[in-house]
């Protein structure tokens, strides 16, 4: 399945009829759905509903619809479906702020630059996309001794998620989420999760290598 998020009635119209226009026994999509940008817990709800049952293979934004919030609501999205692979398209004179760009980052979303560029990246059998958790993890492990574990919540932290909502997400108890905030932010030697956040941010802009789009 493909997702579209997006307030544009327009884009969700012209996305769907592309891709039904072209859509081959070749395709790797078999079923499109179009959300609008909505808040974050009713979305999540209806996702899990619409997805009960199937593969959720794709994650198709348009640029007007990047914030920080959906970039936060996709990390946690991604938590759930690990290999749904994220695609922005952009207009090429569209330029995203520091931040933004070391979420889409973290993210290993593909720009694309029209629907054409993105049926064929979709349709890309050798792609694949790493987990956030897993960038987190390569860029903390060596430098600080993060587990995955620990990179798990962080990620999550990141989707500005509540430390009971990721111990819900995580099937864990409260306790153990605490545990491995407290030991993350002694490998990191910062006093609170926020500080722990904005530091975790300052190492993986400086890990990855963020383009200049």
């Amino acid at each position: 399945m493909l997702i579209t998020l997006s307030n544009s009635y327009y884009f969700n119209f012209a996305l769907s009829s592309y891709f039904s226009d072209i859509r081959n026994d070749e395709s790797l999509i078999d079923e499109i759905c179009s959300y609008p940008s909505i808040a974050k817990d009713e979305l999540m709800h209806d996702l899990q509903n619409t997805l009960r049952g199937k593969k959720l293979k794709f994650i198709v934004v348009d640029h007007a619809t990047i914030s920080i919030e959906t970039l936060q609501f996709i990390i946690l999205l991604r938590t759930f479906y690990p290999l749904a692979r994220f695609f922005i398209i952009k207009k090429p004179n569209v330029v995203f702020d520091e931040l933004v760009r070391l979420y889409i980052t973290i993210l290993d979303a593909k720009i694309c630059l029209g629907l054409s560029e993105l049926f064929i990246s979709i349709n890309d059998i050798h792609a694949h996309s790493i987990p956030p958790a897993d960038k987190i993890y390569l860029a903390t492990t060596l430098k600080f001794g993060i587990t995955k574990e620990e990179a798990s919540v962080i990620c999550l932290m990141m989707s500005g998620s509540p430390l009971s909502q990721i111990a819900k997400s995580q099937k864990c108890e409260l306790n153990k989420i605490h545990y491995h905030c407290a030991r993350a932010r002694n490998k990191m030697q910062v006093k609170d999760n926020n500080t722990l956040v904005k530091l975790i941010h300052s190492e993986l802009l400086s890990y990855y290598m963020i383009y200049t789009q």
